[in-house]
């Protein structure tokens, strides 16, 4: 008889490969938390419809050429619910996505541009891709090549950081070059679950009336169909209660609806591709792997703190755990990239004394390292925000792009990564 573990073991391939492509992620995520073997099925996804070069074909003569340039240019692609948007994780029916929406830092997205002009793309007004949104054009740059549509959101902060901003967990999942990542893969793909990630009350204003617009809908065509009524006084006591399977039910193109969790996890520091996160590997056969290590990407630390107080929706007479997720950035000009550490001023730090202590000293030694080099700058061409920086008013990330600098700078990269994962592994289990 054949059981799991067998289909676990590579003398199983082709049945691997042709039963993996039905698995949604929610059984991938609860198969990898399961067995350590599963490692070995990596070369087996890769050949099924999780291969994203299939995903990409309609866009790009070669996905290859593309992932290339998603590389140089440190491109992430945001996977989301939404049905007019590429969904990897999520599965969705991708041969009627039309956009696909890359996310660069400003100083990087000519290598992109560069790329997309050459494969036949041109430069159009974005708000024709987007007719009657008003906030089109700052920060985005549109290009199509019919039908087909590749817009560039670009920010002076990393694609990374603009993904942890989001509202809700579910839309924390993105694809870099190599690697498809789901930040919170239990919550979003075994439970269909989301937490609330927002300080501001009119954000989640808006996420809690998202829910409820998917829930009336959802809950009025389970009415049409079946002839059930709901229970509307018990649906407006404890949340919206729509769960759609990320697997099963996207295939005509809805956008997937999730429920709000009901046992959300205490808070924690975490970081970008730590144990709790769903890291697919991708197949890089023929891409040209970027001179950025992985390391910087997944050296990005957060703390997801849970508030004591749940959130009150003042609309939809509903309240749900609030979480956040807290960082603060490191961009001195002595890095060649932006990195991401947890916030220090929390609670939750004041029985974390090592890591604490680690990220303070960390800060306070880049400022010290920033303003050694700025030595090497004659100081008639010293920005005005030095001062600041020299009296110790501000952090000398406020330094980066306000000068040129000169041929002997030197970076602290390399210091940078070693200190972050030693600060890692001396955290205390929080």
């Amino acid at each position: 008889m054949t059981s799991l573990i067998d289909l676990l073991s590579p003398r199983l391939g082709p049945i691997q490969t042709c039963l993996l492509q039905y698995l949604d992620p929610g059984a991938i995520a609860t198969l990898t938390a399961a067995c350590k073997d599963f490692g070995c099925l990596w070369p087996r996804l890769m050949a099924s419809a999780y291969n994203i070069d299939h995903q990409l074909r309609n866009f790009f003569t070669n996905p290859k050429d593309f992932r290339s340039a998603q590389g140089e240019s440190g491109a992430l692609i945001f996977d989301g619910v939404c049905p007019n948007l590429l969904r990897f994780f999520t599965r969705g029916d991708n041969r009627r996505v039309k956009t696909l929406i890359l996310h660069i830092q400003d100083e990087h997205t000519d290598p992109m541009v560069t790329y997309l002009e050459t494969e036949g793309y041109t430069l159009q007004d974005p708000n024709e891709m987007y007719p009657g949104t008003p906030q089109c054009g700052n920060g985005q740059m549109a290009f199509r090549k019919k039908p087909y549509w590749v817009n560039i959101e670009h920010h002076k902060t990393s694609p990374i950081q603009r993904l942890l901003e989001r509202a809700t967990s579910d839309r924390l999942m993105f694809l870099s070059w190599n690697k498809a990542y789901a930040i919170f893969p239990v919550e979003t793909l075994v439970k269909q679950e989301c937490l609330l990630l927002s300080d501001g009350d009119a954000i989640l204003e808006i996420e809690i009336g998202r829910f409820e617009r998917q829930r009336r809908t959802k809950s009025d065509a389970i009415t049409a169909v079946c002839g059930i009524t709901t229970q509307e006084g018990e649906s407006r006591k404890t949340g919206p209660t729509v769960i759609m399977s990320a697997g099963k039910t996207n295939e005509g193109g809805e956008e997937l609806h999730y429920d709000i969790a009901k046992n959300p996890p205490p808070s924690t520091v975490r970081k970008v591709g730590d144990k709790r996160t769903l890291c697919l590997q991708l197949d890089t056969e023929g891409v040209k792997a970027p001179t950025t290590p992985d390391a910087v990407l997944e050296s990005a630390m957060f703390l997801l703190r849970r508030y004591e107080n749940p959130f009150v929706s003042q609309y939809h007479e509903v309240q749900h755990p609030r979480h956040s997720i807290q960082f603060i950035s490191l961009g001195h000009p002595i890095l060649k990239h932006t990195y991401l550490i947890p916030t220090t001023n929390d609670h939750l730090f004041a029985s974390n004394n090592d890591l604490t202590h680690i990220m303070e000293d960390l800060r306070i030694k880049l400022d010290g390292l920033t303003l050694k080099e700025m030595e090497k700058v004659p100081e008639a061409e010293r920005p005005i925000e030095f001062a600041r920086v020299r009296d110790a008013h501000e952090s000398g990330s406020i330094l980066r792009d306000t000068f040129p600098l000169p041929v002997d700078w030197t970076f602290y990269d390399d210091e940078v990564l070693e200190e972050l994962g030693v600060a890692w592994e001396s955290r205390d289990g929080v």
